[in-house]
């Protein structure tokens, strides 16, 4: 029910609610969801059919206006817009005259009823019962509190540091306010209210403040009373804020003058507007990090070298190279003050200002074991700068950022852990307990990785020296390439290593178990040169899971802390996460059937990300933006339900065209949306259409049903597949058999899901996918995994891609195409992929020459370009059927292949009147047979 005083609320996505009147609580409804198809005067009409007195149609602009406000600036604040949410009926007190007093003090009959009556309610604790004032308080009554002052803003930091919990809900408050974070340098401090009436007392003496930030807004700003969802514990808030104190004096202090409030001039509305920008995480100057104020796991190394990527270097360095390499050569164990770009190829190394020489020599000089190469001898076997560059492993490398494990590339197959050891060892103490613990050398054998290593070290210094001195070494005839490592997903231990792991991100980096950047840019190039176009699968709804615990266990060894919403190689904090917005008792969503909690919510425990800031957008676009240039042609949105369209399009406006090497000029990348909507639920598919393709669901599992005749289904019912059977528009649409969700009975579809388990159905399913016009389609590659079934459910699910312990296996190819070590490539099926080459050539054909036999026998074609025949039936199917296609013999692209001139199938004539004999058994490996224009001999 809805008061007709009160404004009515405006709800995302719902453009047809309607308030019917006349206005008494229990006599006005609120009804959602009429059908967008009405008009107005059509709503009205129906609802008035049904006794409405008065109609009251909503307008449907809100949206619009939400989005042109929210972010805003204006007169130096920023707006925040949003959605009124539906509030209970506030009753306020109604005073009566003295007539009414009088009257109720001679009636006391009417006196009871007046009590009794809606908006006049009276309670035992009420203003002041004392005084006969029994009415509730008014919930809109507001406070006069005087305005700050320095004295009151003195308490209030007080306050803050003596009640941890106090100063982590006024940081929840900030945040929700769209206040900058306060972690930064000490802002100006506004004009007080002592500055212009003098106060009784003297201030205390501060220390100054530096003039910044305009003054604060004189406005009422609504606050929340709600208890913040996410707490620190007692002991961790006293120990921040501890830390944090010694950090700031926020102590303000007095003007020495008083200054007149100059009166402004009034500003026009347009000249108040300017394009709303993030403040969330830019500054004209540098922040406080987040290991400043919160506890972080501390590196055994005292120093940090931090790389500088350049082509360039100064002349006052140039000057002093010579006199500097001297210099190294008789103090091999310096540290390096600069490295010219010339020497290694990576650019130049500057060390961290006021380092203390001596404590690094010292540090330097200690025994190093003997059975560890020396510096000269590394820069002897060394290649020159001249040979790197002619080597693709060399140009294509960056050293990455500083990093205690490096990265070793370009391995020859003979290199074994033991030749690792006597390079690396020179940067290690072995004296040194701790030292040895952090010395790890992990060197890929076989799979993708095979010639690779990762190499830990003490410290940052220490793989800085190692990556200066190393790059370049020969061993066993071939040049290392020494990088810090370049991506990024949690690393799941129990169970180990799970497939679902990289859908949970720690970062944008592209770094995870199938690989680096480079072998990523490596495929993308080969694959575009032969014309196969790379879609990436995007997770960027969310992070990783909420109970992930802290720590750098992640593909990249980047650090991160789930729990305090800190992702500091993107990076992502607190205040970048849905935690405010959800309004469920867990986080989690509870309840499908509310678009809010689905999108606003973490899904399964997924951090979920604000995407309506534009911070946050403009690093997942980054990250886009990144795989484009390197060359990938689209995008499939992982879990795009879960986000609301409008967030989505913001971040697909940001994304550049795709690279022109091997695209065309102007082309924007293909994008298609992971949404399931098979009906039952609020949020529709439809919802995503302006974004780009959305995968249909109920293809695959409607599709299944019909192969595998369940619940009476017939092939023969196919006839008007597609937008018949109840599907999104066919140009909207994506769709697959199966996906890697799905053919492990979680998402949409269920047991009527056909997968490579159920081969013989499934090549069917895949053949009438690729033959039939409607949606853009998908084809499958999965790999295997031992199932075992207890209680109906493969507890084995889980399992990842096949490895040798956590190093997946390499990709074996067979002699027939198909591939080896459990990975099953149905792309490479000769069925399937012959039926992709059939799609390409029928491509802009009709649907022509359908024929059943009422059951499950199907044929059809392609205009003049292909034709195909089903036989799921139980008895053999023999018969002349109407192709379309021209004269000729052709070739079943299903039970054999087309080389030259000849076919290892079997053979189809097609007569002059386009008839062809068709003869299918029902036992046939493969009932069903297909050929095009591109088969015939």
């Amino acid at each position: 029910m809805a008061a007709p005083e009160q404004p009515l609320p405006m709800s995302r996505g719902c453009q047809s609610s309607i308030s019917l009147s006349p206005p008494r609580g229990d006599r006005t409804l609120l009804v959602r969801h009429l059908p967008a198809e009405l008009t107005a005067e059509e709503k009205e009409d129906l609802l008035k059919y049904f006794g409405a007195q008065s109609v009251r149609v909503l307008s449907d602009k809100g949206r619009l206006a939400l989005t042109r406000l929210h972010q805003l600036k204006l007169l130096g604040h920023t707006l925040v817009v949003e959605f009124a949410k539906e509030q209970d009926q506030v009753h306020s007190p109604c005073p009566s005259s003295g007539t009414e007093k009088k009257k109720r003090s001679d009636d006391p009959v009417e006196d009871d009823k007046e009590k009794k009556e809606l908006g006049c309610l009276t309670i035992e604790n009420g203003i002041a019962p004392n005084h006969g004032l029994t009415f509730p308080l008014n919930s809109c009554l507001k406070y006069m509190y005087p305005p700050p002052s320095s004295t009151i803003l003195a308490n209030i930091v007080n306050a803050l540091a003596s009640v941890p919990k106090f100063y982590v809900q006024v940081l929840h408050l900030m945040n929700k306010m769209n206040l900058p974070t306060p972690f930064g340098p000490i802002t100006a401090r506004p004009p007080m209210y002592e500055d212009y009436m003098p106060l009784h007392a003297p201030l205390p003496p501060a220390s100054p403040q530096p003039p910044e930030e305009p003054p604060l807004p004189d406005e009422d700003e609504e606050l929340s009373s709600k208890e913040s969802e996410y707490e620190s514990s007692d002991d961790e808030d006293r120990q921040r804020m501890t830390k944090l104190m010694e950090l700031a004096n926020l102590q303000p202090k007095r003007p020495k003058t008083i200054k007149q409030r100059r009166v402004r001039k009034k500003q026009k509305i347009k000249d108040m507007l300017n394009t709303p920008s993030s403040v969330s995480h830019s500054s004209l100057h540098p922040v406080l990090l987040p290991s400043d104020v919160f506890d972080q796991p501390q590196p055994v190394g005292n120093k940090k070298i931090e790389f500088h990527i350049s082509t360039d270097m100064p002349a006052a360095f140039k000057k002093d190279l010579e006199k500097e390499q001297n210099f190294e050569e008789q103090n091999c164990d310096l540290p390096a003050t600069e490295i010219d770009a010339s020497s290694i190829g990576f650019g130049k190394i500057f060390p961290k200002p006021n380092l203390n020489i001596a404590e690094e020599s010292k540090e330097d000089s200690d025994e190093m074991p003997s059975e560890c190469i020396s510096r000269r001898e590394l820069e002897k076997g060394r290649i020159s700068r001249e040979e790197m560059e002619t080597l693709s492993v060399f140009r294509s490398y960056e050293p990455g950022e500083p990093n205690c494990r490096i990265y070793v590339k370009n391995l020859a197959k003979h290199v074994q852990e033991k030749d690792l050891k006597f390079i690396f060892g020179r940067y290690v103490d072995f004296s040194s307990e701790t030292e040895r613990i952090m010395f790890d050398i992990r060197l890929m054998k076989e799979g993708r990785m095979k010639g690779q290593a990762f190499v830990g070290l003490p410290n940052e210094k220490a793989a800085a020296k190692a990556l200066k001195e190393a790059n370049g070494y020969v061993l066993f005839g071939k040049p290392m390439v020494v990088i810090s490592p370049p991506n990024e997903n949690v690393v799941i231990n129990n169970p180990s290593r799970p497939w679902w792991e990289r859908y949970q991100p720690i970062s944008y980096k592209l770094c995870t178990r199938s690989g680096n950047e480079d072998e990523f840019k490596d495929m993308v190039t080969r694959c575009n040169n032969v014309g196969v176009h790379i879609y990436v699968d995007a997770v960027i709804n969310h992070m990783c899971g909420n109970a992930v615990a802290a720590g750098t266990s992640s593909t990249c060894g980047s650090y991160f802390n789930p729990g305090n919403r800190d992702f500091p190689a993107v990076p992502f904090s607190g205040w970048d996460f849905n935690d405010g917005k959800c309004k469920t008792g867990s986080g989690d969503i509870e309840n499908y059937n509310d678009p809010y909690q689905v999108r606003d919510c973490r899904l399964v425990g997924l951090l979920d990300l604000t995407l309506e800031k534009d911070y946050v957008r403009s690093k997942i676009a980054e990250y886009l933006n990144h795989l484009i240039d390197i060359g990938v042609a689209g995008f499939r949105i992982d879990a795009a339900k879960h986000m609301w369209p409008g967030d989505m399009k913001a971040i697909l406006d940001k994304l550049h065209n795709l690279n022109t090497t091997w695209f065309p000029e102007g082309s924007k990348p293909f994008i298609y949306q992971e949404v399931i909507d098979l009906g039952s639920e609020p949020i529709k598919s439809s919802e995503y259409f302006e974004n780009g393709r959305v995968t249909e669901f109920k293809y695959g599992a409607k599709l299944g049903t019909v192969l595998r005749k369940w619940n009476g289904e017939k092939m023969a019912y196919l006839k008007n597949w597609g937008e018949g059977w109840g599907f999104m528009p066919s140009d909207r649409a994506l769709v697959f058999v199966d996906n890697h969700d799905n053919q492990r009975g979680h998402g949409a579809g269920g047991a009527s899901i056909l997968t490579f388990w159920d081969s013989r159905l499934y090549k069917m399913g895949v053949g009438f996918m690729l033959a039939h016009p409607y949606g853009f389609t998908r084809v499958m590659s999965s790999f295997r995994w031992p199932r075992y079934f207890e209680n109906g459910k493969d507890v084995n699910d889980w399992i990842g891609p096949p490895n040798n312990n956590g190093v997946i296996k390499e990709v074996t190819i067979n002699a027939d195409t198909t591939c080896g070590n459990d990975w099953v490539c149905e792309h490479r099926w000769r069925q399937i992929r012959n039926m992709v080459m059939f799609r390409n050539v029928v491509d802009g054909q009709p649907f022509t020459n359908w024929w059943d036999n009422g059951s499950n026998q199907v044929a059809f074609g392609r205009g003049n370009r292909g034709f195909i025949v089903f036989n799921n039936d139980d008895w053999p199917l023999s018969l002349t059927l109407q192709t379309g296609l021209p004269t000729g013999t052709y070739c079943d692209v299903i039970s054999g292949d087309k080389i030259g001139d000849n076919c290892t199938g079997i053979k189809i004539y097609v007569s002059g009147d386009g008839n062809a004999h068709f003869s299918i058994s029902n036992s046939a490996e493969d009932p069903f047979v297909a050929i095009h224009a591109e088969s015939k001999l």
